[in-house]
């Protein structure tokens, strides 16, 4: 499935969950440069050059980044969720949506009825609703992933 760069502080639980779920998830620690105080922009510099969307639990600085600059890999942005599964499944659910429509609009050529880019979307209740454009991968894409008090488990 996915190509993912967790960064620092990103839960190990999650990392090890989305494994589970067939995606290849490097972490900062598996790339040795844990603990070097490596800068939010070095951080999506690594992933974009491996090919690899970026997890993040710190969402203002990479929701900054991705403003300054969307030419990278994906950023994933998430919030502290009520339990790691449902992080696990929001984010899978994402990438799968993403991908789903993605080959739908690469089968027909043209954009779904009704259907409007959009860079970022928020999430309730861990389900998507759409957060693409018509490119071939996360490449510039921006994903939030957010809780709901209604999302407890």
């Amino acid at each position: 499935m996915a190509q993912l760069y967790a960064d620092e502080q990103f839960p190990r639980q999650v990392v090890e969950l989305l494994r589970s779920l067939g995606h290849s998830v490097l972490t900062v620690q598996e790339a040795g440069q844990a603990n070097q105080r490596i800068s939010d922009d070095l951080v999506l510099q690594f992933a974009t050059e491996s090919d690899r969307a970026v997890l993040t639990m710190n969402r203002r600085d990479f929701i900054k980044l991705h403003k300054r600059n969307s030419i990278h890999a994906g950023i994933i942005v998430c919030t502290e969720p009520y339990s790691w599964k449902a992080l696990a499944d929001g984010i899978n659910e994402a990438i799968e949506a993403y991908i789903l429509r993605r080959e739908a609009l690469q089968g027909n050529g043209s954009s779904p009825q009704g259907f409007q880019p959009i860079l970022g979307v928020n999430f309730s209740r861990l389900k998507l609703y759409a957060a693409i454009e018509a490119a071939g991968t996360l490449i510039g894409k921006l994903i939030r992933i957010n809780r709901t008090s209604s999302a407890k488990n």
